[in-house]
């Protein structure tokens, strides 16, 4: 039963508290600003790309390197365990390691746009940053990363990702955690009491427990979900629209 619960709890958790995911907007249409006056000079050996975004500003960044790196934490967890009579009998302890992995960029400055920025011919990726917190249709623009592969004069245009943050179902999603311990519990202290003697005179006492435990842990849980569906936010994708641009 306890097994039940934590899965369920995970699984709630999980869903309820990732942003409802929108579809991303039209790509852009290939317009492009002139940007003649800010092409700079050629570079040897790299490919001109003019960038713009269709929201406001960004300051454009090419990827040079990426540095990994992993961070292992132990937890160790100590559990009383009890008999059949509600007697403290032993102590289980457990150990559980979790493996966090963390990214480190080399960052190229390439322009603000909109510009043009010179690429070494192949493979690049770009990273679209704003200079300041901007929005569309009430959700915050974030940075945009764009494949490019450059071989030839290329125009790039991207409508950045975008998120509408609440508090993500995190509150709601502790109420589900907190109706989820009343279920455990609930469901341990009922059949428990069927255990007692009579003898003891508390029988009663923990079926009542039991199922006050239950009913406040399933109300908690209902109220959870829909407070955390309520407030889960809303994440919409980048669109990005790239063109050759014909040879001057």
């Amino acid at each position: 039963m306890k097994t039940m619960v934590a899965l369920t709890v995970l699984a709630a958790f999980s869903f309820q508290c990732s942003p409802v995911l929108v579809a991303p907007p039209a790509a852009p249409a290939q317009a492009l600003p002139d940007v003649s006056e800010v092409s700079g000079a050629p570079v040897a050996e790299r490919v001109p790309v003019a960038l713009d975004v269709v929201d406001g500003s960004v300051a454009a960044y090419r990827t040079v390197a990426q540095h990994d790196e992993q961070f292992n934490t132990t937890v160790n967890v100590s559990t009383r365990v009890y008999d059949s009579h509600g007697n403290y009998d032993h102590t289980e302890h457990r150990s559980s390691t979790y493996t966090t992995y963390v990214s480190d960029y080399d960052l190229e400055p390439l322009c603000v746009t909109p510009c043009v920025a010179w690429l070494p011919k192949g493979s690049s990726e770009l990273r679209l940053t704003p200079l300041h917190p901007m929005t569309r249709d009430g959700r915050d623009l974030k940075e945009a990363l764009v494949s490019v592969t450059a071989t030839a004069p290329l125009a790039v245009r991207a409508n950045l990702p975008s998120e509408h943050v609440m508090d993500h179902g995190v509150l709601g999603a502790s109420f589900i955690v907190l109706g989820a311990m009343g279920l455990a519990g609930g469901a341990i202290a009922a059949p428990f009491s069927l255990t007692r003697d009579p003898s003891y005179g508390d029988r009663d006492a923990w079926l009542t427990g039991g199922l006050v435990s239950l009913g406040v842990g399933a109300g908690l849980v209902l109220v959870g979900t829909i407070l955390a569906l309520a407030t889960r936010g809303s994440r919409q994708q980048q669109s990005v629209t790239q063109w050759l641009l014909p040879p001057k």
